[in-house]
């Protein structure tokens, strides 16, 4: 994944995970050289976690999305 950032130039991302998500070592990394929105917070990867950052990441899907 690391070798295909730069085809996400220009492309809004956002990476949301949790500082106990077995991902989060792997996800700290992606962040700090991709700059996406989103944040590292507490929790894993659970419904828990994600239950509530979905109105956020409906925001940001909804303010990225043209209509043709």
């Amino acid at each position: 994944m690391f070798a295909g950032l730069d085809r996400l130039k220009g492309v809004p991302t956002r990476v949301d995970c949790g500082t106990s998500d077995p991902f989060a070592p792997m996800v700290r990394r992606l962040r700090a050289r991709l700059r996406p929105a989103g944040a590292m917070s507490g929790g894993c990867h659970d419904g828990a976690f994600w239950q509530p950052h979905l109105p956020d990441q409906l925001v940001f899907l909804g303010g990225h999305l043209r209509r043709e």
